[in-house]
């Protein structure tokens, strides 16, 4: 193709020299675009424009079928799918499809065997954090009794709901995913019941069902630190990292 520039690292093809070398910042890592309000860098200038809606509020975005307006037209795009149905991300394994990569990412470690969730106390690893966090309760002495059993372990259960997601952590079999949240489920019918509304991130258009987990993640984008040591005013994006530190703090003060 006369007069185009290509990436030499992805192949991707440019009619402006310009635009090639713009596109390369994102392949080095330089950011050279810089939000006058927070001081965070970006290496496109979309991602910047984007970037400073967080702060202006401004949504220009809007779905035509339910009014959800969004900062970032890519997460338009995303969000569209949930009423379109459309699922244009494929398992390259079992061929099932999904309407969101993130969604894809969660159901492609079913066809891995690598488990990188560990417990601390004990040989028992997992695919899943979720898994792993369930194990955990194993090794405390909160037993119950509760009129739910688990028939492989000791535990037991208040509600059938909290006992059949137990039971992930020791079956190995198939999981019936739901193509918007990602989570798991036994069986179809436990997923035909179950009603998700996600809440979406503006800026990378990743969903959560929780609110409040959605609010930690925006955190990544905005690089706010909302949680402050009182001891020595060091920022923290979770609340969990900042009791980690306030237990180094208070170790080292013992010790003095």
């Amino acid at each position: 193709m006369a007069g185009s520039f290509e990436c030499s690292v992805c192949g991707k093809q440019f009619g402006q020299k310009s635009n090639c070398e713009r596109h390369k910042q994102i392949h080095t890592g330089e950011k050279t675009r810089i939000c006058d309000v927070c001081g965070k860098a970006f290496s496109q200038k979309s991602h910047l424009d984007g970037h400073r809606r967080t702060h202006t509020g401004e949504r220009p975005f809007v779905c035509d079928t339910c009014g959800s307006s969004f900062s970032v037209k890519g997460n338009l795009e995303t969000h569209v799918r949930i009423h379109s149905g459309e699922t244009p991300f494929q398992c390259h394994k079992c061929y099932k499809t999904f309407g969101h990569p993130w969604s894809l990412a969660e159901h492609l470690k079913n066809h891995s065997d690598e488990k990188p969730f560990k417990c601390q106390k004990c040989d028992y690893s997992k695919k899943w954090k979720s898994d792993l966090a369930k194990h955990s309760f194993t090794h405390t002495n909160i037993i119950g009794p509760f009129s739910f059993q688990c028939p492989f372990c000791h535990l037991s259960y208040k509600r059938k709901r909290t006992l059949n997601q137990h039971l992930f952590t020791h079956v190995e079999q198939p999981r019936v995913s739901c193509g918007i949240c990602a989570r798991d489920f036994l069986s179809q019918k436990d997923l035909v019941r179950h009603k998700c509304k996600p809440s979406q991130c503006d800026w990378c258009g990743k969903a959560f069902v929780k609110r409040s987990r959605l609010n930690s993640h925006l955190s990544k984008h905005t690089g706010e630190k909302p949680h402050r040591c009182v001891v020595c005013s060091r920022g923290f994006r979770r609340i969990r990292r900042l009791r980690r530190h306030l237990l180094g703090v208070s170790l080292v003060n013992d010790r003095n």
